[in-house]
């Protein structure tokens, strides 16, 4: 029979309530470090450092591939197009003014021992007289400038100066002489075609007689570095 209340009476051995200690000892056993909430916590924290830490690695990476791959591809461009060619092919010229073309080039576009010189010669089916002044206005709409240098070359055909930002620029126009070497041939012959790449620029006439011309004209360009000394020649 239970106890009464009140009379100071306590239960048997083996109905007592366990104490505190007791109680925890009768507890099954669980994992406390991952049911407790610090513990939890502290994971947490944990995996926030390492992404943090994974980002900042991430972000090393790419910088380093950016700073190591955008000089090779910058120098990669330079090497592959030369801005001077891209304008000169920019140039609003009519079609009869431009039927083919020679390019060359010699030096270093950094200047590094000599600056580089550019040249391309264009085959008109047109005359000098009547194809020069197309040229000309073709590189005044191209921000280019007459310039009246002293050094400005003098020879047969229409010869001019010009300037735009840090190049120079010689156009010489004059009447097609008859098989010259290292120049397009006009469209439609059968002349051997010239040497992409020879070196050596399209020479200067040089005897006291013009050469025979054929129909139409050759329009050279030449341009420089204003800082060469020796962009005439």
């Amino acid at each position: 029979m239970a106890p009464r209340r009140g009379t100071g009476e306590q239960p048997p051995v083996g109905m007592r309530r366990p104490t505190g200690e007791q109680a925890a000892l009768n507890r099954p056993s669980v994992d406390l470090a991952g049911d407790r909430p610090a513990g939890r916590r502290t994971q947490l924290r944990q995996q926030v450092r390492e992404a943090r830490r994974f980002r900042l690695v991430m972000l090393a990476a790419v910088a380093v591939v950016l700073l190591a791959a955008l000089p090779a591809i910058f120098l990669i461009r330079d090497a592959a197009g030369d801005p001077v060619f891209a304008g000169l092919d920019s140039l609003t010229l009519p079609g009869w003014a431009r039927q083919s073309h020679v390019d060359l080039a010699s030096g270093s576009r950094w200047c590094v021992e000599t600056c580089r010189l550019r040249e391309r010669t264009w085959r008109s089916v047109k005359p000098a007289a009547d194809t020069d002044p197309v040229y000309e206005r073709a590189l005044t709409l191209a921000g280019w400038h007459p310039w009246h240098s002293a050094g400005c070359p003098s020879l047969a055909g229409v010869y001019s100066c010009w300037q735009r930002d840090e190049y120079v620029l010689d156009l010489w126009t004059r009447d097609a002489p008859c098989d010259l070497a290292n120049v397009a041939p006009a469209p439609g012959t059968s002349s051997s075609a010239p040497d992409p790449n020879a070196s050596q620029p399209i020479p200067t006439p040089t005897g006291s007689e013009p050469p025979a011309t054929c129909t139409g004209s050759l329009v050279t360009a030449k341009v420089a570095n204003r800082a060469d000394p020796n962009w005439h020649r």
